[in-house]
């Protein structure tokens, strides 16, 4: 399967003629790589490069509902992809999809590529394809030299320490030229989701579990919360995070607490971070929302890939504050690799007295 059927699929597309003007965008990592290169397809659509160009993204469905309310006018169509496709029927249907589209050109802009897309570019008929030199996070580096091959150009961005969405601007701006226009990610957001003015989100989930802070302590946190600086805390995050929620739950006053995991899509999780007086969230989705809309925000992180994501440089978001594993000692080794430390290292006391600085001096 690995090999018949794409080169089957591939063949029967080969004497296809190319639709000449047609860009396939592939952004498919997590929900929050995409909030922080999102910004940048409307930079695309407006382009000179591209005017009058259909273009298309492919993406994981976990995006979709960004996609769907926010981001459908600056594409033609939308694909769908996740990891668990590979070496799947679905994956078949998607050849057989992309292909159909008889591409000109194949943008992957992931500094942290994966092999997986990379073999599905491999299959997919198009004149140009392009991806970034990049890291060896997801590819061991003999693989990529390999997966290198499968592209008619690589993008060489500076190997420093970069913030993603510095990152993906460098990366766009190989494809179009200068972008000045994009100075932070942006979450459009107009409605009022909750009916509390004075409350704290607390988001407990993350997408890996060693990035997962203990329940018990998000209890403690949230009950000193409530006892000390009187403000309604307000729990969310996805259906995945429910059983951990109701952890949290057990023992808390009601009065002033509301566990509301799972119950809110994507851009209803962005609204109500919108009108909180401070996000309190792991390494995860969550801080990039607060990002985009500019709440302040308190991120528990056991310091992987420091400087890439988080912290944010002062100019992007200045209202972060991260909290980390009291031995952690920033060096530029963890903006590439993974931290060896547990997040269960940071102490209840360590994230309260960071809340109480913002919630008693906030930044301004």
């Amino acid at each position: 399967m690995r090999k018949i059927i794409p080169v089957f699929v591939r063949t029967i597309y080969f004497f296809a003629p190319i639709q000449r003007k047609s860009l396939l965008i592939i952004k498919n990592d997590g929900i929050g790589d995409y909030i922080l290169f999102r910004n940048y397809l409307k930079a695309i659509r407006e382009s000179q490069r591209f005017s009058g160009w259909k273009i298309y993204l492919l993406t994981t469905p976990a995006c979709g509902n960004f996609v769907q309310n926010l981001d459908a006018k600056y594409i033609d169509g939308c694909f769908w992809y996740e990891d668990d496709f590979f070496l799947k029927w679905k994956l078949v249907s998607l050849l057989f999809q992309l292909n159909h589209l008889r591409l000109n050109t194949i943008f992957y802009p992931s500094y942290s590529r994966k092999f997986s897309v990379d073999w599905l570019i491999r299959y997919v008929k198009a004149l140009v394809k392009i991806g970034v030199d990049g890291d060896t996070v997801n590819e061991p580096a003999e693989l990529k030299l390999k997966t290198d091959t499968y592209y008619t150009s690589l993008i060489f961005t500076k190997k420093e320490v970069v913030h993603e969405f510095e990152r993906n601007k460098q990366i766009v701006e190989y494809l179009i030229g200068p972008v000045s226009n994009f100075s932070r990610p942006a979450i459009e957001t107009t409605t009022q989701i909750s009916k509390q003015s004075n409350y704290i989100v607390v988001f407990c989930g993350a997408s890996n579990f060693t990035r997962r802070w203990d329940p018990a302590k998000f209890q403690n946190l949230c009950r000193q919360l409530i006892e000390e600086m009187g403000v309604h805390v307000i729990l969310t995050g996805g259906k995945d995070e429910i059983a951990a929620s109701k952890k949290i739950t057990d023992g808390l006053p009601c009065t002033f607490f509301s566990n509301e995991t799972g119950q809110y899509s994507l851009i209803q999780i962005c609204e109500l971070i919108t009108g909180a007086r401070l996000l309190i969230t792991g390494d995860t989705v969550a801080v990039h929302i607060a990002a985009s809309v500019q709440t302040p925000a308190i991120c528990i992180s056991k310091g992987n890939h420091y400087g890439r994501f988080v912290p944010y440089p002062k100019e992007i978001f200045d209202q972060l504050r991260v909290v980390l594993p009291p031995d952690f000692q920033p060096n530029k080794q963890y903006y590439d690799s993974w931290s060896e430390h547990d997040i269960n290292e940071i102490g209840v006391q360590q994230v309260l007295s960071a809340a109480r600085s913002h919630l008693i001096n906030p930044v301004l």
